[in-house]
């Protein structure tokens, strides 16, 4: 089977912090591509493999013999398997005036940028790389419908190959949930039951895009609400989910405080539903909270590729009217509707129109995003979801 490169949108923002920076840091979930885009981009850079067991114990018990070993010029893989590595790696950098002398990756969010932020602040550039967006997906094969690429998610692996349709994704995520709990959360937190932990996250998986009652969902796992946090805090940390919070204007109602969770990849969270096909996530009960969840996780990786911090929001007050997305712009606030409908109905902006007092703090711009026709309705732009024949330009969400 020939491995084939999926060109990625955050390449370039790469490629300029490597001129402008000593080190560059790439981070993101596991098996996102982070080694495949340092070592596309920097070719003649010399590679090591934290995750090599002899060379991390080096980097533990001999980190100036290992940086010399590999200077200036070389990519350096897992870094947070030797967070250590970093102080040494700072006076290397401070040496010299070169930009671009290393370039570092790492899989886990909070390890790794509080050890970044506490030993090379001003020294790197920080880039988070995320599983694929439609848009790459689509360079790559534009054959596959957004139904596809939701259910079989979008990772590299599942897409990187001359016959991509030959890769079995639930064999990838059931691997790939394996290695999470029995890898990854053992080096960020000592989990001591790991099948309640994949009972959590499969309730996590059914709650996508619901506001969260932590102690509801302590209950049905006998854990206490602390505990419940402190593992959706792990899911953060090591890039399954995100969170969406209440949008904090000073508005006239009362406004409900729980956040929401997504995750980053539609494939995962299929899998843990126990969908294993295009067809079955369209008749699956949850079929609407997947599509929200896979606009919002392409509008959230869309804003990390170009380097922007994602700052989106929801609406929802204490009578259950409610926005999916809130954002701020420089013209004021976007709020967005998402359904996963073909067929139009008045109804669907209803979440939108139950927030006109919001016209009297900010200029306002409502959008609501499906899958049928697009129009523009009253004062909203009513947004076409394509689901066969992708654009040939960039399918970057309104």
């Amino acid at each position: 089977m020939q491995i084939m490169y999926i060109e990625r949108s955050l390449s370039s923002v790469v490629l300029q912090a490597s001129k402008q920076f000593k080190a560059v840091t790439i981070t993101g979930p596991r098996q996102s591509g982070k080694t495949t885009l340092a070592r596309h981009l920097f070719p003649g850079y010399a590679y090591v493999s934290l995750e090599n067991l002899d060379t991390r114990m080096r980097a533990l018990n001999d980190p100036r013999g290992l940086l010399a070993d590999y200077p200036a010029g070389s990519i350096i893989d897992e870094i947070q398997r030797a967070p250590e590595l970093l102080s040494y790696l700072q006076t290397v950098l401070d040496n010299s005036p070169e930009t671009g002398q290393y370039i570092l990756t790492g899989s886990q969010n909070l390890v790794l940028s509080e050890a970044v932020s506490q030993t090379l602040v001003g020294r790197t550039s920080l880039h988070t790389l995320l599983p694929l967006t439609l848009h790459e997906i689509w360079q790559h094969d534009v054959s596959k419908s957004i139904e596809e690429v939701l259910s079989r998610g979008q990772y590299p692996a599942l897409y990187g190959s001359n016959d991509s349709s030959t890769i079995n994704s639930a064999l990838f995520y059931e691997s790939y949930v394996a290695l999470y709990l029995e890898r990854d959360l053992r080096d960020l937190r000592h989990i001591t039951d790991l099948a309640l932990f994949r009972d959590f996250m499969a309730l996590v998986a059914g709650r996508a895009g619901q506001q969260v009652n932590y102690t509801e969902l302590a209950g049905v796992l006998g854990r206490d609400a602390t505990t419940i946090k402190a593992w959706y805090a792990l899911l953060e940390t090591s890039y399954i989910v995100f969170k969406l919070r209440p949008y904090s204007a000073r508005l006239s109602r009362r406004l409900s405080k729980m956040p929401k969770y997504y995750f980053y990849d539609t494939g995962l969270l299929c899998h843990l539903l126990g969908i294993r096909s295009a067809s079955e996530a369209e008749q699956h009960y949850a079929w609407g909270q997947i599509f929200e969840n896979f606009v919002i996780a392409e509008k959230f990786k869309e804003s990390t590729n170009i380097g922007k911090q994602p700052r989106f929001h929801f609406l929802r007050d204490k009578r259950g009217n409610e926005v999916d997305m809130v954002e701020e712009i420089p013209r004021g606030l976007r709020l967005t509707e998402i359904k996963a409908a073909r067929t139009f109905s008045k109804d669907m902006v209803k979440g939108l129109d139950s927030y006109q007092e919001l016209d009297k703090q900010f200029p306002l711009e409502k959008q609501l995003i499906y899958r049928g026709e697009a129009m523009q309705y009253k004062d909203t732009l009513v947004t076409n979801m394509q689901t066969t024949n992708p654009p040939s330009t960039p399918p970057h969400l309104p």
